[in-house]
């Protein structure tokens, strides 16, 4: 099985030296799709809840750098068409909450 969902070099760095920082994970997925579902509730029971934005055809998780990892193995094992699109620290979010456009 091939993992589609693998994380930039430098980011991995990044994650690694910041087990405790929390990183925002947006999967892109579709909100009608059986295997899908399944996976997503797997994942709330492993990693805890998610923000579900169906519209935009998005579930957000919030993991601790330690279980980064994990979450990504776990996404790769399943045969979904679900697929990490993003990941930001939660630095990144607030930095941009902070600035003025």
């Amino acid at each position: 099985m091939e993992n589609r969902n693998v994380i930039d070099f430098e980011f991995k760095k990044i994650i690694e030296k910041n087990p405790d920082k929390k990183f925002i994970l947006y999967l892109r997925t579709h909100p009608n799709d059986e295997k899908e579902q399944k996976l997503k509730s797997e994942l709330v029971g492993i990693f805890g809840e998610c923000k579900e934005l169906p519209d935009e055809k998005l579930v957000i998780f919030i993991i601790r750098g330690i279980k980064v990892n994990e979450f990504i193995d776990k996404l790769n094992s399943f045969d979904t068409r679900m697929y990490l699109s993003f990941i930001q620290s939660d630095d990144e979010i607030n930095k941009s909450a902070g600035s003025v456009f």
